[in-house]
């Protein structure tokens, strides 16, 4: 789930539980559950949001409460005939596909997708909260589902409650069973303060099982205390709880565990004692952002990876050379020439130059090589389980078809390159690694020039 789903669907779940803990006194549990089904009606944005009581002395329906955008009518016993079917067949499931003959039913009035929650009181199937949608064969998302899930629990125990001591005690029950469902990680923490009104320390109310998976330490006891994390990982709270008590509704924020996991944190302010978080572990999307942000560093002129990047892969592969015990070779090039082709031709000749040298380099290249750009006009083509004499056959190919090229090419200039080869020891360091390459290519591009300067006299 991304996180502006992970954000939509939490912000439901606290506006259900915040509308069923903060209702009136005297509100009839219609009452209660006409707001909480406006809280489906307006997020879920189904066509429909219908709750239905099932009688069954009478073995029929009732409906106490609806909500919908679609104003045209349908046939009356449209509902009761799917509803009835499941309650005499899935009576204890969340309905969400039926039967053909349900289907042709539902077509002729006009409902393409339907959506279907038992309420329950006592132990006891009570009503049905129903979600139609008319436009749409909609299929809804566990996550959905999840949302009408909880308010049928929430009308549920709304429905058992005669005054609201009763109301409050099992809301913050049915509170605690949310927690255990949730595929989000949640603690509730109980805030403590000293004689100034200033927070002074904190204990863990509740906590559910994602969230003790995610800060699970294995060296530190695992119970409803603080010291569940480590010091530094309660001061770390400690701070955020701070925070979140200045907030007026929430404080987000993104935190990092001693055990490396990147965590994003969304805390709600329950009352002045009490905080709650809410939690998800962001570490394979951080790594993976982390990822595409370093695969995207191209260089834009020739479109092969830059000098950060290439290193980077450098290093990469000198560690598994020496975790395969396998051979890695690297070829240091240096286009000959460039600064001349600028000077006599311009400097858009001079780019041409050095793409047209990228193109020799790819094609000459082998599949499993990598080709960075170490800048101006030097190149380095990293080597893997490739041997010095390899990584010469792989030059060879290369310095053939700049030959070719210039033979077929009416360009004003030539394409002509100086190389040098090294084979990684096991004991070098990257810079020693290249710099021996880049010596042997240096050594070549002497004799390129001293055969210049022979050739012009």
């Amino acid at each position: 789930m991304d996180n502006h789903t992970f954000y939509k669907h939490d912000k439901i779940l606290h506006r259900i539980l915040y509308t069923a803990n903060m209702s009136k006194k005297n509100s009839t549990p219609v009452d209660i559950s006409s707001e909480l089904l406006k809280i489906l009606f307006e997020e879920m944005k189904a066509t429909r949001v219908i709750f239905y009581q099932i009688l069954q002395k009478k073995q029929s329906i009732k409906k106490l409460v609806s909500f919908e955008t679609d104003k045209s009518p349908y046939a009356e016993q449209s509902p009761s005939v799917w509803i009835k079917k499941t309650l005499k067949d899935e009576p204890y499931k969340v309905i969400d596909d039926f039967s053909e003959e349900i289907r042709i039913t539902m077509n002729e009035s006009g409902i393409k997708s339907v959506l279907i929650v038992p309420v329950y009181r006592s132990n006891s199937i009570w009503g049905i909260l129903e979600l139609q949608d008319c436009k749409e064969n909609r299929l809804w998302t566990e996550q959905e589902k999840g949302m009408v899930i909880i308010t049928a629990s929430v009308i549920g125990n709304i429905l058992n409650l005669t005054s609201m001591e009763k109301k409050v005690k099992e809301s913050e029950r049915k509170y605690q069973k949310l927690f255990s469902n949730m595929t989000q990680g949640v603690i509730i923490f109980k805030l403590i303060h000293d004689s100034a009104k200033n927070l002074k320390d904190c204990t863990i109310e509740d906590i559910n099982s994602v969230a003790k998976k995610t800060f699970k330490n294995d060296t530190l006891p695992r119970n409803k205390e603080c010291n569940f994390f480590t010091p530094e990982e309660k001061n770390l709270f400690m701070e955020i709880l701070k925070k979140a008590q200045k907030s007026k509704r929430t404080f987000k924020t993104e935190i990092t565990l001693q055990s490396q996991r990147v965590i994003d944190l969304i805390a709600y302010k329950i009352s002045k004692n009490q905080i709650a978080f809410v939690t998800q572990d962001i570490t394979a999307k951080k790594k993976l952002e982390e990822e595409l942000k370093m695969y995207a560093s191209i260089d834009e002129l020739t479109g092969i990876f830059n000098r950060r990047v290439g290193i980077s892969l450098l290093e990469k592969e000198i560690m598994q050379s020496q975790r395969r015990n396998s051979p890695l070779s690297i070829i240091y090039i240096d286009i000959n020439g460039l600064k001349n082709t600028n000077d006599r031709f311009g400097h858009s000749k001079g780019d041409e130059l050095i793409i047209n040298t990228t193109k020799i380099i790819k094609k000459c290249a082998r599949k499993s090589d990598i080709i960075f750009r170490m800048g101006g006009d030097e190149f380095l083509i990293i080597l893997p389980d490739c041997k010095a004499e390899k990584a010469e056959i792989v030059w060879k190919r290369i310095r053939n078809e700049c030959e070719q090229f210039n033979k077929n090419s009416d360009i004003p200039y030539k394409i002509s390159m100086s190389h040098g080869t090294a084979t990684y020891s096991g004991e070098q360091t990257i810079d020693e690694f290249v710099n021996q390459a880049d010596s042997q290519m240096y050594k070549e591009k002497l004799l390129y020039k001293e055969e210049i300067e022979k050739s012009s006299v």
